[in-house]
């Protein structure tokens, strides 16, 4: 395998790669819905990955030991009974040694910085406030709303002027709080 053939090979591995990963992520706890191949899909995959990282292997070269090492990553999760089985510490071992090669397989360093994996949720809050900010001032302009915008947020702002100083950080930690398991919990997955 060399030149071409050793790109489309390449290229191959790391998308049977990321489909073999988003499986181990399921049983792992890193994805919201559990499985989503039917067993033999996944007896194909799990096929096709050792066949081609064997093949790379072969190939020699300086990923030599890296496609091997992959290969004997994947090779015990041989169905999806195996992996069903299999206590979730385990596999939250397997899935971090798997992050870890795919960074590897992807040439991707390891981050020193904050990463970027709340921007969805970011993004959706941004939103939200800014479809809020619209309604209040479209509800104080026009009666389209009639009133019921400017009425929530100056009711909402009255209760939280009516609370003592401790009441008000025990809602603000309440608040903080909630955002930082949401964040938490969804970069844990990704």
């Amino acid at each position: 395998m060399r030149g071409g053939k050793h790109a489309d090979g390449a290229a191959t591995v790391r998308r049977q790669w990321r489909e073999w990963m988003k499986v181990v992520a399921s049983y792992s706890g890193r994805s919201w819905r559990r499985g989503g191949i039917e067993p033999d899909a996944y007896l194909d995959l799990h096929a096709k990955l050792l066949a081609g990282c064997r093949a790379l292997a072969a190939a020699g070269g300086a990923e030599r030991e890296f496609y091997d090492a992959l290969a004997e990553l994947a090779r015990p999760w041989v169905s999806l009974a195996v992996l069903a089985r299999t206590d979730r510490e385990i596999l939250s071992h397997l899935w971090e040694r798997c992050r870890e090669a795919d960074r590897r397989l992807h040439g991707h360093r390891p981050r020193t910085g904050p990463t970027w994996s709340a921007k969805p949720l970011l993004l959706v809050m941004a939103g939200m406030a800014a479809l809020f900010g619209i309604g209040y001032a479209l509800d104080e302009r026009t009666s389209l709303f009639g009133g019921r915008v400017r009425g929530l947020v100056l009711g909402a702002w009255s209760a939280v002027c009516a609370l003592s100083e401790g009441e008000r950080i025990v809602l603000l930690g309440i608040i903080v709080g909630t955002l930082a398991a949401g964040l938490f919990a969804y970069a844990r997955r990704h």
